[in-house]
């Protein structure tokens, strides 16, 4: 999916994206895990193949100091995004342009991705809110977590990372020794076997 100049907000429960020029590919989607629980969880593709599964995203937030000093009762649930749902999905224009670093290997460098925003809210009357930015570069992926400013919030306090990532098993990486040297390849399998000796 290559993203046009305007801007598309979506109804539905996932995001997909693909890079400029479809190298890689990822996809952000809401799951029930059960009533009262849902999981935010990622896929990320390389030139069609999946290279991480299906993991979960997401922090863990402690937000209890300031909901007591506020006198706001809450409704405490087991992981603090169980509760989060989507609200849309908005898709941002492409991005091409260059810039100049002033230094470095190269003169100019080019920045070309595709990006797209999910938008989460509590409906517990917390208004807590969080959003999904992602990027999909022809180089990679990137994504961040984003909390825009609660009306009576002083700060949110998050104490955990519960970012996943679950590799698939048989995949390869490049070796080098160096700058600009030809690249062999080694099965992820191997690694454990030589992390295992250290």
């Amino acid at each position: 999916m290559t993203c046009t100049a305007s801007l598309y907000a979506g109804h539905s429960k996932e995001l997909k994206l693909t890079s400029p020029e479809g190298v890689h590919e990822v996809m952000f989607r809401q799951e029930k895990i059960s009533s009262s629980v849902n999981e935010i969880v990622y896929q990320v593709k390389y030139r069609g193949r999946e290279v991480i599964g299906s993991s979960r995203a997401g922090l863990q937030l402690d937000n209890r100091t300031w909901e007591l000093a506020l006198a706001r009762k809450i409704n405490q649930v087991k992981c603090w995004m169980d509760n989060l749902e989507v609200d849309s999905v908005i898709y941002q224009p492409a991005v091409n342009k260059s810039w100049h670093p002033l230094y470095g290997e190269r003169s100019t460098v080019r920045e070309a991705y595709n990006e797209a925003t999910m938008y989460l809210s509590k409906k517990d009357g917390s208004n807590y809110r969080l959003n999904i930015e992602v990027r999909a570069y022809d180089e990679g992926i990137a994504f961040r977590y984003f909390f825009p400013e609660h009306p009576q919030a002083i700060f949110h306090k998050v104490v955990g990372d519960l970012t996943e990532y679950t590799f698939s098993p048989v995949r390869w990486r490049g070796q080098s020794n160096g700058r600009k040297r030809l690249l062999s390849t080694l099965p992820l399998t191997i690694l454990n076997s030589r992390w295992n000796g250290l």
